[in-house]
C-alpha cells in the first residue's frame, strides 16, 4: 500500500478478544512510532493513533509478534506483519489511505 495519509491510524481486527497488554507489547512499528492504542469490539478491534503525523515518502513495517494472547492466554501461532508507504499529504484527498485496516482472518 502507497500514498498513505501522514496522519493515518491503523486499525488491526483480530479473530476473538486479546489480552490488551500483551497486544501492546507485542506491537512494533519500524521505524519507530509512539502513539496510543484504543480497544473497541470487545477487544477484538485495536486502533493505533500515532502521536504526530508519520514521516513522508517512507515504508513502514508493522508486527505483532507471537507474545500477543488471546483473553483465555493463547499466543499468536505466528508473528503478522503488514508493510505500507506513506506519501507527503495529511487526509483530505480521495487517492490516499488515511485509516489502514487489517483483519486477522485475512493474515497469512
Amino acid at each position: 500500500m502507497t500514498g498513505v495519509f501522514l496522519n493515518a491510524t491503523i486499525v488491526i481486527t483480530f479473530s476473538e478478544a486479546m489480552d490488551t497488554d500483551t497486544v501492546g507489547v507485542a506491537f512494533g512499528m519500524a521505524p519507530a512510532a509512539t502513539g496510543n492504542f484504543l480497544w473497541s469490539g470487545g477487544n477484538t478491534v485495536l486502533t493505533f493513533t500515532p502521536g504526530g503525523n508519520l514521516s513522508a515518502n517512507i515504508t513502514y513495517t508493522v508486527t505483532i509478534g507471537t507474545g500477543a494472547t488471546d483473553a483465555a492466554g493463547n499466543p499468536l501461532a505466528t508473528q503478522y506483519q503488514f508493510v505500507f508507504t506513506t506519501g507527503t499529504q495529511t487526509s483530505g484527498g480521495s487517492s490516499n489511505w488515511d485509516q489502514l485496516i487489517w483483519d486477522q482472518d485475512n493474515w497469512g
